[in-house]
């Protein structure tokens, strides 16, 4: 069995990258997969919660509510820890996986329980039988730079990284890394 990492919201595969900014070397990518996850959960009462992404997007305000989880991921098991049966999900969907409904696994339904895919990580999140939880992951990184804090990797390429994810304009030439970070964070629509 292979490795896989969580994809996260701002920049998609988590990365490490050497910058070439203090040497005038161009950066480069040099270490991917991160141990550590933020997991934004988004409460919502079972009956009328979102369905699909962008009705969850467009209602994520209505939550009853938010909180945020600091996690591991095992990366042998393609799983956080606590588990949350995010393995099952990585099998199940072709498109992205750092917006997800804790729930949205095979054979889950809107029924009162959480189903199970895997029986050797079962779902280990207390939640209550009468709401619907959504998830957005997060990498320490772009954690830190979706609460408008600097993020610990600093090197231009992340934030480049960051921008083509999000289909952003060009950085505005000569734009320093600080103003990078303020161009991104005031752009993007962090869930």
């Amino acid at each position: 069995m292979g490795v896989h990492d969580y994809e996260c919201f701002g920049c998609g595969t988590p990365a490490t990258y050497e910058c070439g900014a203090e040497t005038n070397t161009a950066c480069r990518q040099v270490g991917i997969g991160e141990d550590v996850a933020h997991l934004h959960l988004h409460s919502f009462a079972r009956p009328g919660s979102p369905q699909d992404e962008a009705c969850f997007r467009a209602r994520r305000d209505q939550a009853l509510e938010q909180r945020w989880l600091q996690a591991g991921y095992d990366w042998a098991e393609w799983e956080f820890r606590p588990s949350l049966n995010y393995r099952g999900l990585l099998f199940e969907r072709d498109d992205g996986w750092a917006v997800w409904k804790l729930n949205d696994v095979p054979g889950g339904t809107d029924n009162a329980e959480l189903r199970n895919v895997d029986e050797e990580n079962p779902i280990e999140l207390a939640v209550s039988p009468a709401r619907t939880v959504w998830i957005v992951n997060y990498c320490p990184d772009c954690f830190a730079l979706s609460r408008g804090e600097e993020p610990p990797e600093r090197c231009c390429r992340y934030l480049e990284t960051v921008r083509e994810r999000h289909a952003l304009p060009p950085f505005p030439s000569g734009l320093s890394a600080p103003g990078r970070r303020e161009f991104l964070q005031q752009r993007i629509d962090w869930l």
